[in-house]
C-alpha cells in the first residue's frame, strides 16, 4: 500500500508495540460512516479503519489527524514486517519526506489558509474539466492573449505541494519539483500552463508558467478559495478574499 505517495504496511488490528521495527513509524486510520478510510492521526479511537506502518513519520503539527482523500492506495501484494523493512533499505529520507509533504498538501488543500508557515502548491490543467483549459494547456501567455482566453483556477487540479523553503524561488522551486519526481503519477512535470501558487509571510501568489519566465495571476487565487468554499474554514485569513486587480502581470 501507499500513503501521501510513500510505501507503508497495513494491518486490519493496531500491532503490539513489539510489532513495530525500531525506526519505524505507525499511525491509525479512520474510517467515514460508510467505512472508507478518510484520516490517518497517531492514535484514532472512533471509527478505527486499521494501521499503517511507515519508515519515516508524519508530520501532523499539533492537529489530531489528516485528511487522505485519494492519497492511500492499496496493492494486492502482501508481505509481513521482517520483508517490509528489507524492503525500505536504502530509502532517501529527504526525497521521502518531501514525497510524503506534496502528498499531504493535495489531500488538505486548507493548510495553505489556516497553518502560517510558508508553502507552495502546484496546479495543472484538468484533463476532466468543462472549462476552455485544454484550449491553453501547454500554451504561454503570449498564446493565452492572442486568442483572448481566461487562465481560471476552475480548469485546474492541485498535483503537489509543501513547504517553501526561505531561500526558494520559483526557478529553483521548480527544478526541486522536476529533478526530485514530487508530482509523481498525479500530473507530469512542471511545465508550460502550469500554475505555482506561493505562501510567503503570510502573502500568497499565483504564477502561470510560461517559456520565457512568469506571469502573475492575481485573481487565481480567490477564483480557487471560492471554487472549494475555503473561506469558510474557521480562522481563514479575510485579506485573502480583499480585491485585487484582474490585469495579468509578468515576473
Amino acid at each position: 500500500m501507499e500513503l501521501f505517495g510513500i510505501a507503508g504496511l497495513y494491518f486490519r488490528e493496531r500491532p503490539e508495540k513489539s510489532e513495530i521495527p525500531s525506526g519505524f513509524f505507525c499511525y491509525d486510520l479512520k474510517g467515514d460512516y460508510y467505512n472508507e478510510m478518510v484520516q490517518v492521526g497517531e492514535s484514532v479511537n472512533a471509527r478505527y479503519a486499521g494501521s499503517v506502518l511507515l519508515p519515516i513519520p508524519i508530520p501532523f503539527e499539533n492537529r489530531e489527524t489528516l485528511w487522505i482523500t485519494w492519497e492511500l492506495e492499496f496493492s494486492d501484494k502482501r508481505m509481513t514486517v521482517k520483508e517490509y523493512r528489507k524492503k525500505q533499505e536504502g530509502l532517501n529520507p529527504e526525497k521521502a519526506r518531501l514525497t510524503m509533504e506534496s502528498g499531504i498538501q493535495r489531500a488538505n488543500e486548507e493548510l495553505m489558509y489556516i497553518d502560517p508557515s510558508d508553502q507552495y502548491e502546484v496546479f495543472q490543467v484538468s484533463r476532466s474539466s468543462y472549462g476552455n483549459g485544454y484550449r491553453y494547456q501547454y500554451r504561454d501567455m503570449s498564446y493565452v492573449r492572442e486568442k483572448v482566453l481566461d487562465v481560471h483556477a476552475e480548469d485546474y487540479k492541485i498535483v503537489g505541494g509543501g513547504k517553501l523553503m526561505p531561500e526558494e524561488t520559483i526557478d529553483s522551486l521548480i527544478q526541486k519539483i522536476n529533478t526530485q519526481h514530487l508530482i509523481g503519477s498525479k500530473g507530469h512535470a512542471v511545465s508550460i500552463s502550469d500554475v505555482i501558487m506561493m505562501k510567503r509571510n503570510g502573502k500568497i501568489k499565483s504564477y502561470d508558467v510560461n517559456r520565457d519566465g512568469f506571469w502573475r495571476l492575481p485573481l487565481f487565487e480567490e477564483q480557487w478559495i471560492k471554487r472549494h468554499e475555503f473561506q469558510k474554514l474557521k480562522g481563514f485569513p479575510k485579506e485573502y478574499l480583499k480585491p485585487k486587480k484582474s490585469k495579468q502581470k509578468e515576473r
